[in-house]
């Protein structure tokens, strides 16, 4: 899955400073994928391909999708 040409619309928005951060209900981390910095995109419901070292806290983001094994 690739971003839409709305998820390319929305991050020229914001890298022309029409909008100042996307806040999104989605969890297929596209808006990521479109190049939107990490700094202005707030995932309410997070997103399915970060995963987040319990240690130091550190997010990895895979550009693949997993199957929890079930």
């Amino acid at each position: 899955v690739q971003p839409t040409v709305a998820h390319l619309a929305i991050k020229t928005l914001v890298d022309r400073n029409l909008c100042k951060a996307v806040i999104s209900t989605n969890i297929d981390g596209l808006h990521l994928r479109s190049g939107l910095p990490p700094s202005k995109l707030v995932e309410l419901h997070g997103n399915s391909f970060v995963e987040r070292c319990e240690k130091c806290r550190k997010e990895y983001t895979r550009d693949f999708a997993v199957s929890s094994g079930m």
